[in-house]
């Protein structure tokens, strides 16, 4: 298998493959008109004939969040741009009275499904060759997943549906308030914090599912295990769950596969030990805490029991970057993959976390001030939509330059493009998305991924290079170190 990216398509080639057929394919129609109207009609935000074009609305809400530049998204910024492409102007009230209604939530759910599923049907070409590494390793997955959380303060108007977790606020005085010595009685302000769980797919080079919550929730609830799907679940410490019938269990009895980050004062009971791929008994019936930094610096693989009861394998290393040693918690066998390997797996969830990089600094996630929690859940799933548009961009372009970087296609496209970019699709305007396709392609070597250092390589700190790990015979040398995924 090769892991050379330099290679690229011919340039006589591009006008064979850009061609509207093609382009169809990956965005599939896009948005249509008339598809537009009939969501906007069954979700009553188009109740009646009015002179209101819910087309040139979702192009304006997409195109101001996706021409986001670290700053804050206003709403007279998307009213602007809305009357700027509209036959008929609308005045700010009505316009921000058609924001904040629950139909327009509604309305834009269904624009956010819409694009998701395009978005699913394409493929990541490195989770392909990820999904078929695995599979060579005996692992029959149909997807790889990594789960995560993001929260944000909102306005405090909204603490009590979505009360925040925030202990750095100092308490005030409330006025007129004492106690019987005389002092004044302080109290701490609500929080409100708001936010979302995603699971994103290895497949797809996507996110698969997503729920908005509020930061008490628990993360664990938002994890999908489902029936007869054999999934390999990433996940940090806060989806830890060893109880009976808790998360871990559930995954490991649908027939799934979980690598967790564990925690240091896990109180579990070592059945059977190796350090360093050699057996020892020294372990067995201990506790793994007592052996925290026994040989710290070796791979201690172990077969552990929790006190419920609960088996799994945990596999403890040593963290070069925090100077401590830390623990994975899996389902997999060793005679399926060496601990070393799991090692360098877990580090793909790092691909959820860059995915949060692309939602918040590409397409203003956080950008939106307000305190109508209709108009927060209007531009969040806006925001969603600019990020799917930019995937389904960074598809099409990968059938011309293999080595592009999402990063940059989601981060540093000029506000400008983005904009023109949306109201070429929208009006259906072949020839100017083709021109401007051209256009990106040309000027290749802004949008190609940077070359790694061949010690990230040595370390397997590339997601190719753990992907190339997984496929290679033979003993290895530990990879110990947890570092973010280029």
């Amino acid at each position: 298998m090769s892991f050379a990216l330099s290679h690229f398509v011919k340039p006589n080639s591009i006008a064979k493959y850009l061609t509207t057929k093609n382009i169809q394919k990956v965005f599939n129609k896009f948005l249509p008109c008339q598809h537009l109207g009939r969501k906007a009609r069954e979700t009553a935000f188009k109740q009646r004939a009015c002179n209101f074009e819910v087309t040139t609305f979702v192009y304006s809400l997409i195109a101001e969040c996706g021409s986001f530049n670290n700053g804050d998204i206003h709403i007279e910024d998307v009213h602007r741009l809305y009357n700027q492409e509209a036959r008929h102007s609308i005045e700010s009230k009505p316009f921000y009275e058609k924001m904040d209604s629950p139909e327009c939530v509604n309305f834009m759910q269904s624009v956010t499904k819409i694009l998701h599923e395009k978005c699913m049907l394409t493929a990541d070409h490195r989770g392909k060759q990820l999904i078929k590494a695995l599979h060579d390793c005996g692992l029959e997955v149909e997807d790889v997943e990594a789960t995560d959380g993001t929260y944000w303060v909102i306005d405090n108007s909204l603490a009590e549906k979505y009360p925040g977790k925030r202990n750095a606020i100092k308490a005030k005085p409330v006025d007129g308030l004492y106690d019987p010595e005389g002092n004044p009685i302080y109290e701490k302000e609500n929080c409100a914090m708001i936010g979302l769980q995603n699971t994103y797919s290895l497949k797809t080079g996507c996110i698969k599912y997503s729920y908005v919550g509020s930061s008490t929730v628990s993360e664990r609830d938002y994890v999908q295990v489902k029936e007869g799907k054999c999934i390999l679940h990433l996940m940090d410490d806060g989806y830890i769950d060893t109880k009976q019938d808790g998360l871990l269990e559930k995954i490991d009895s649908n027939g799934s596969y979980y690598i967790v980050q564990g925690r240091g004062n896990h109180a579990c009971k070592v059945i059977s030990a190796k350090i360093d791929g050699r057996i020892t008994n020294l372990m067995n019936g201990e506790k793994i805490s007592e052996f925290k930094y026994f040989e710290k610096k070796s791979i201690v693989d172990a077969q552990v029991e929790f006190a419920n009861g609960f088996r799994c394998r945990l596999i403890r290393f040593w963290n070069k970057k925090d100077k401590w040693v830390s623990y994975l918690l899996t389902n997999i066998s060793a005679n399926k993959i060496k601990a070393a390997k799991i090692l360098n797996l877990f580090r793909l969830r790092w691909q959820c976390e860059i995915n949060w990089k692309f939602l918040k600094s590409g397409n203003a996630l956080r950008g939106v001030k307000t305190c109508k929690e209709t108009i927060v859940m209007v531009m969040m799933l806006a925001s969603v939509c600019a990020y799917m548009v930019k995937h389904l961009l960074t598809a099409l372009l990968s059938h011309f330059l293999p080595d592009i970087s999402e990063f940059k296609i989601q981060i540093r496209l000029t506000p400008g493009w983005f904009v023109d970019f949306m109201r070429s699709m929208m009006n259906s305007n072949e020839e100017k998305v083709k021109a401007m396709i051209k256009k990106l392609i040309s000027s290749r070597s802004d949008f190609r991924l940077n070359r790694q250092h061949i010690s990230k390589e040595l370390r397997h700190a590339t997601y190719y290079s753990v992907i190339k790990s997984l496929i290679e015979d033979g003993i290895e040398e530990p990879s110990v170190e947890l570092l973010e995924i280029a």
